[in-house]
């Protein structure tokens, strides 16, 4: 069984990643997703694909994939490309120790006791009593290990890297329940001066990209209690 820390692809459908793709911009690589779009995603409708989770078993392997080209006569590129663009929604957990402005002791402190990623974190911290108990054997202070919690929380949101989980935790919207209610026009200039006050870098989201985050926290199963 899958772990509440990734997205229910189920919970996104067809004609909203059609959507999205038609509305773009997509990724160099994956521009053949934009050819004959609206045909292929008939032809995906046609054999039963509801959303995305349909398409990730659909084409799970390439023996699969060449089995529905066949098929359908979508081509194997087309496909693999679209499977690889089905999988980029999954967030992948990330060290801990790549989060900017973690003690190193403290990170090295979780690592002794098999806790190095934001997934570790997250499955170990879910509630009050779990993060009591991890502080105590760990020796990590308790207001520490919940800035890291959310930090691993927040980290479960699609396009979300360890720098810009820092980000939306000094913006104050500091979990993934915060971050779906939030409303992208307020807080995107907030994110801004954070970015540019922090020295990260050079800015590289804009609106469309923080309007996902939220959509994407609305779809993540709420299951930190703080």
């Amino acid at each position: 069984m899958k772990s509440d820390y990734y997205i229910d692809l189920s919970k996104i459908s067809l004609n909203e990643f059609q959507n999205r793709l038609e509305e773009g911009p997509i990724l160099p690589s994956r521009t053949i997703l934009g050819e004959n779009i609206q045909e292929n995603f008939e032809i995906l409708r046609s054999g039963g694909v509801k959303n995305l989770l349909d398409i990730e078993y659909l084409l799970k392997s390439k023996k699969k994939v060449g089995n529905f080209s066949e098929k359908s006569g979508v081509s194997v590129e087309y496909l693999t490309i679209l499977r690889r663009e089905v999988g980029s929604y999954i967030s992948k957990p990330f060290p801990l120790s790549k989060i900017p402005d973690l003690e190193p002791a403290h990170v090295e402190k979780l690592a002794q006791h098999k806790i190095r990623t934001t997934l570790d974190l997250f499955e170990r911290g879910k509630n009050p009593d779990s993060r009591k108990t991890l502080s105590k054997d760990t020796r990590v202070p308790p207001d520490v290990l919940l800035e890291m919690i959310k930090l691993s929380d927040l980290a479960r949101i699609n396009g979300v890297g360890p720098i810009f989980a820092r980000t939306w935790y000094l913006s104050g919207v500091d979990t993934v329940k915060k971050v779906a209610s939030t409303n992208p026009e307020i807080i995107l200039q907030k994110l801004f001066t954070i970015y540019k006050e922090q020295g990260f870098s050079k800015i590289d989201f804009v609106k469309r990209d923080i309007e996902w985050c939220v959509k994407t926290a609305k779809l993540l199963a709420k299951v930190i209690l703080y």
